[in-house]
């Protein structure tokens, strides 16, 4: 081991940013890339084929349903043409459900962000020489528990990352107390606090939605009872629209990741507030302070990779 680093272990954590060369803290920063990259790309296609899902089931029920008017109508010809699009929204859907919407699929994704939030999490107690990197090797240790995290996602293939993706941000060497604050912590609450305030808004959407589309089946359920059948089967169609942008909603998990979110931040908050009881030249107390957070942080992780998993 360089001699610099051993000296390193024995200071207090580091007040200003080195420029050094440390290959195990490079490869573990590069690892979180290309699961980061992984897992959000994997997480844009699932959300892209759920919503295209949603809107064949919507078109589906709705020419499923047309094709009864359009007979009625005198449209056969017309009526054929909705038909064949009705069975081929069910096809697209079938296929997507049992190809690309999968059980593995959706795991796989979590898998890789939970890897990907586990290598960023070790390279910040590895920069601030918490535990366990408050030892003797801490590169070797770093080295090998990137390799068992590595170990726990070896039957997934991870995505194909230019080179200059993986450096156009490098992390710096060792990063301060204060920075640590401020991009980790701070950061991290500000993004669990503005996701939170999003999700509540996408909740009551969804609320607001369903509650009009019941108020339209409502009305038009009253004027077919006085006469007017024809309106029963579109009665049918907004029950259907309505359960399917339900099944949608469940399935994005919203309110959970809600719930998660907030209590994430709170936690993040209280902690932050008791920040000013550490004193600047206390290191033992800034390390627990970052174990602290890093412990809250992966426990939010694990929470809604446990919600995604079922």
């Amino acid at each position: 081991m360089r001699p610099d680093l051993k000296m390193n272990i024995a200071k207090p954590l580091p007040q200003t940013e080195s420029t050094a060369t440390d290959t195990a803290l490079e490869f573990i920063w590069s690892q979180f890339k290309i699961w980061d990259i992984t897992a959000t790309r994997q997480k844009q296609k699932i959300f892209n084929w759920q919503l295209r899902v949603l809107i064949l089931i919507i078109l589906g029920s709705f020419t499923a349903l047309l094709s009864d008017s359009l007979i009625e109508w005198g449209l056969p010809s017309l009526a054929r043409v909705s038909i064949i699009v009705t069975t081929l929204t069910v096809a697209l859907c079938s296929f997507a459900n049992n190809q690309i919407l999968t059980h593995d699929g959706e795991t796989s994704w979590v898998r890789a962000r939970a890897v990907a939030e586990m290598f960023k999490s070790e390279a910040c107690l590895y920069q601030l020489k918490a535990a366990p990197y408050n030892s003797e090797n801490p590169e070797v240790l770093l080295f090998d528990r990137s390799k068992s995290f590595i170990n726990t996602v070896k039957d997934l293939t991870p995505e194909v990352v230019p080179d200059d993706v993986l450096t156009d941000k490098p992390v710096p060497i060792h990063m301060t107390f204060e920075r640590y604050l401020e991009e980790r912590v701070k950061g991290q609450l500000s993004y669990f606090q503005q996701k939170a305030k999003h999700y509540n808004r996408l909740i009551k959407k969804m609320k607001n939605l369903g509650l009009f589309l019941g108020f339209i089946g409502a009305v038009m359920g009253t004027i077919s009872a006085h006469g007017l059948d024809q309106l029963s089967i579109w009665i049918a169609f907004l029950n259907s629209t309505t359960a399917s942008m339900t099944s949608f909603h469940a399935s994005r998990k919203y309110l959970q990741l809600l719930t998660s979110y907030r209590n994430t931040a709170h936690q993040l908050t209280r902690l932050l507030h008791g920040i000013q009881q550490i004193p600047a030249y206390d290191s033992d107390a800034q390390r627990a302070f970052v174990i602290s957070c890093e412990k809250v942080l992966s426990a939010e992780s694990k929470t809604w990779i446990g919600e995604f998993s079922e």
